[in-house]
């Protein structure tokens, strides 16, 4: 048995097991709905020596991969699905003798790991007794969007003049001018505000 110092302590391997057949699943799941998910990469690396492999999760959102008795390795997600964000989960898998394999300490034979989905939100521009509507839809939650001056979602209104937005039609919400930057975090509705 030989010991390596690694980032979470010591690791111990024996130099003459080498992978002899055991396998170690991966499950890629949606954590909202717990469908599965394809297209995610995963890295599995050994704590004690060379050859990392690398994946992606197929059709059934299943990633296999070969691992020996007597050994520990760090999996990490290396690409998020499209349309979810990253897992940013450090797993370390241990092999022992046996080939039982367990994760961050737990048995396992086919192990789920989830991903959240991006959320997206929408910003719909109403011309509020003017003409024209406008919507920008697919914005990402967590991101800054600029609002839009009214030539620039069409809408317009004869014998008045653009003011301002509001989150209300009657101006009692809140207020918000071409240019304004506004956290993205969930669906908005902005009425024009005229004058004459």
């Amino acid at each position: 048995m030989h010991l390596f110092q690694t980032a979470s302590g010591y690791c111990g391997c024996q130099m003459d097991c080498l992978p002899c057949g055991h396998a170690f699943t991966i499950c890629k799941r949606d954590s909202v709905t717990g469908a599965v998910i394809p297209g995610a990469q995963f890295s599995l690396a050994p704590l004690c020596s060379v050859g990392t492999q690398v994946g992606t999760t197929d059709a059934h959102g299943l990633l296999t991969f070969r691992v020996g008795p007597c050994a520990r390795y760090i999996l990490t997600e290396t690409a998020a699905p499209s349309g979810y964000t990253p897992n940013t989960t450090v797993y370390t898998v241990c092999v022992g003798a046996n080939g039982c394999v367990t994760v961050n300490g737990i048995a396992v034979s086919i192990f789920d790991i989830f991903n959240a989905p991006i959320r997206t939100f929408s910003i719909t521009y109403l011309a509020n007794g003017g003409t024209g509507q406008f919507t920008e839809s697919g914005l990402t939650a967590g991101t800054h969007y600029i609002v839009k001056r009214a030539a620039e979602t069409g809408i317009s209104r004869t014998g008045f003049t653009f003011v301002s937005w509001n989150t209300a039609p009657d101006g009692s919400g809140t207020t918000y001018l071409p240019g304004d930057v506004i956290p993205v975090s969930r669906d908005l509705s902005l009425y024009a505000q005229w004058m004459t």
